[in-house]
Parts: structure tokens; sequence; C-alpha cells
């Protein structure tokens, strides 16, 4: 897309980034991929962002949580509809695994999913998927806002099970 966007041939790009045209069509047919460094110089070559580069728009993103803030809202959905609908965000988490926003709005979303578990084995299933998702906060959001939510998630998480340690004892 970008290659023709700047009317260039296949061979005009390998030549400016010293490959032969093979490589460059093995990766427009999908055979291949270009390697770390290979997509930092497509990125700069044709003045985009990586993102942009591997078809990630904010755009996209934004819709999609703007679709999670929807069923999160929705006041008639319960524990299955909700849990049903996570494996659909799952996946736009392995697409934008480390966008912030996103996780921010997954995280919010289990918290929902949470506050209509039924059975312990949701309670346990949904507790796994708040800590999973609060972890990737702390690592990839240096939103505060989104920080705090992750930590009081899992202050949340951890002094029940404290509290269940000591009513075992």
């Amino acid at each position: 897309q970008f290659r023709l966007a700047h009317n260039w041939t296949q061979e005009n790009l390998s030549s400016v980034l010293c490959i032969s045209h093979q490589v460059v069509s093995k990766w427009e047919n999908g055979l291949t991929t270009p390697d770390a460094e290979t997509l930092c110089s497509l990125a700069q070559i044709f003045g985009v962002s990586l993102d942009e580069l591997c078809g990630i728009s904010p755009q996209k993103v934004n819709i999609i949580i703007e679709e999670i803030e929807q069923k999160t809202n929705e006041t008639n959905s319960t524990y299955h509809s909700l849990y049903s609908e996570w494996s659909i965000i799952e996946k736009h988490l392995s697409v934008y695994p480390t966008n912030e926003a996103l996780l921010f709005s997954a995280l919010q979303f289990l918290r929902t999913m949470y506050n209509k578990v039924e059975t312990e084995k949701q309670k346990d299933t949904t507790n796994a998927l708040i800590l999973k998702i609060a972890e990737r906060i702390l690592d990839f959001s240096k939103n505060d806002s989104h920080r705090s939510f992750a930590h009081y998630n899992l202050a949340l998480y951890y002094s029940a099970q404290v509290s269940l340690k000591n009513s075992d004892e």
C-alpha cells in the first residue's frame, strides 16, 4: 500500500533497502515478513509510524473501545453474556496487546463481569483474567489513572486472598 502510494515498483523499494525484489514480493504476498530492523527502515522511508505500517490505526482501537464500553454499560447483561463477549475482546487484545486505553477498557469490562458472578468457578475465572490484564496495564501503561485502577484491582484480589486464607485457618 505504501509502496504503491509512492509510485514505486518492487525493484525501486528493494534497491533502497539493498535487498532483492523477490523478498519484497514475498512480503507483499504474505509468504514472509520483514524483520524488526527492516520494518523500522520501511517506516522511515514511507514517513509513517510502525503502527500505521502494520495496519494499526487509532480509529480502529477507538471503535473497539466504544463497543467494549457499550457492552460494559448494558444493564441487562449477565455473567454468561459478558463472558461470551470476552473472547472477542481477547482477540482485540492479541492484535493491540500494549494499547493502554484498550487494556483499561478491558479491565473495566472484567470488573463489571466480576460483579455478576454467580459461582466460585466464575469468580476464579474472572479473577485470573483481572490479574492478567491489571499486570499488563502495570507493565505497559504510563497513564496514572489506568495504573491506579490496576493497582486497585490487584489490591481487591490480594485482600480477598488474605481473607480466604485467614478463614481457612
